[in-house]
């Protein structure tokens, strides 16, 4: 007799679950995106001889868009040794700061697109514009031409490239020019083989999905935390050839290796902390990371005072860099309870991270001038940039999981 209760109570329940929606459902229909119903498993790309193909062609594309993002430090090395030593470091740094905040900030608007219209066109028109944009700068002669074609034109086109998934022997037009031949045959590649995974689905994004999303305070101090490890990334990477020629007296030849050394060590940067972000737990590594970047800057970069030391500091401070994107991106999915609007809240931090990609630079450049070129000062800025975010990850990961050290979170 009591189980037939039992019985009829259970079903009266799931009748009321059926009749009104529970909390759970109301937040999903409140930040969810509207999409239109999955598409069939035969029109999904996904292994094979044609996704291996796909995956190739992906692989290609970031040769030709953050590729030429992270070697932005011999521009502003040639910058200020050539045509533009008239200009301040602060000024020049604009331009590099322009390439790489706008690729980060078309995230958001071309993850639209590429649900609307697929792959291709966007490879297409990112190719167009990223090619144009490097051959004009080769032909650029006023420092304007070089803002609109490095800083504007040539990013937009990196920045669809990339978000849809040099030596100076012949002189610097010439070495543009071979450069941009290089990336255009990997972005031919691209457009030809590459294939979205899923046919176009178009999604709308609701105003308060976007107003939703920050609503979460946690979600709110991580992407703090982004904002002043963003503002710094890329100032060593900007800067550390100068330094490195005009402070320590590195040849031109050897200054020319920092670049491809700090990248080289990028390779097993991305996919050590990752690995170790599984085992340890996402907060726990992304925390310990930023201190470590804090203390290879301030106990590395600042002493540098020989070649030997600023090779080991671009090998380090590579290393550990490199892991900082994906972890940064893994947080999300990891504190998002509705996996529905994860994208929208990668497309949000990328967003975001774009405006104090876009200042960080010049701000170094002004620090730079107003120390008559010393570089103390852009290395203390660094650092403590890099501390105040470790210090806000270590405060989005109480707040996520506990003062239990020992947890994994």
């Amino acid at each position: 007799m009591a189980e037939s209760k039992d019985v009829e109570a259970l079903g009266e329940a799931d009748q009321e679950k059926v009749a009104e929606p529970s909390n759970l459902e109301q937040k999903d229909a409140d930040t969810s995106l509207e999409k239109a119903p999955p598409p069939s498993p035969s029109t999904i790309v996904d292994g094979g001889i044609k996704g291996w193909v796909v995956a190739f062609g992906g692989f290609r594309r970031p040769f030709a868009s953050t590729g030429w993002v992270y070697s932005i430090g011999v521009l502003q090395d040639y910058y200020q040794e050539n045509q533009y030593k008239n200009l301040s470091p602060s000024t020049i740094a604009w331009t590099q700061s322009l390439e790489t905040g706008l690729v980060w900030f078309l995230g958001l608007f071309v993850g639209l697109l590429f649900s609307r219209y697929g792959a291709r066109p966007l490879l297409i028109v990112g190719t167009l514009f990223h090619i144009f944009g490097l051959m004009m700068l080769s032909l650029s002669k006023q420092y304007y031409q070089v803002v609109l074609s490095q800083g504007l034109c040539s990013p937009i086109g990196a920045g669809l490239l990339y978000n849809t998934a040099c030596s100076r022997g012949p002189g610097f037009p010439w070495a543009v020019r071979i450069t941009a031949f290089i990336y255009l045959v990997f972005c031919i590649m691209g457009i030809l083989i590459v294939e979205s995974r899923y046919p176009p689905n178009p999604t709308h994004i609701p105003l308060s999905s976007i107003i939703n999303a920050f609503k979460e305070p946690i979600y709110d101090v991580s992407l703090l935390a982004a904002v002043p490890a963003w503002l710094a990334v890329f100032i060593p990477y900007n800067f550390m050839l100068v330094q490195a020629r005009t402070n320590i007296g590195m040849s031109a030849n050897l200054a020319g290796y920092l670049l491809p050394i700090c990248n080289a060590f990028s390779i097993p940067g991305r996919i050590v902390p990752t690995l170790l972000a599984d085992r340890y737990g996402r907060f726990n590594v992304t925390t310990i990371a930023m201190l470590l970047i804090t203390v290879v800057v301030l106990g590395c970069w600042i002493p540098a005072h020989s070649n030997a030391v600023v090779i080991v500091f671009a090998s380090l401070y590579g290393f550990l860099i490199g892991g900082y994107p994906p972890l940064a991106a893994a947080l999300v999915p990891h504190i998002t309870e509705n996996q529905q609007i994860v994208p929208l809240r990668l497309g949000l931090q990328f967003l975001v991270a774009s405006i104090p990609m876009i200042v960080g630079n010049p701000i170094a450049g002004a620090i730079l001038k107003a120390q008559d070129g010393k570089f103390w000062g852009v290395q203390v800025f660094t650092g403590l940039s890099m501390f105040t975010s470790a210090v806000l990850y270590g405060v989005s990961r109480v707040m996520f999981g506990g003062w239990k050290l020992s947890a994994k979170i």
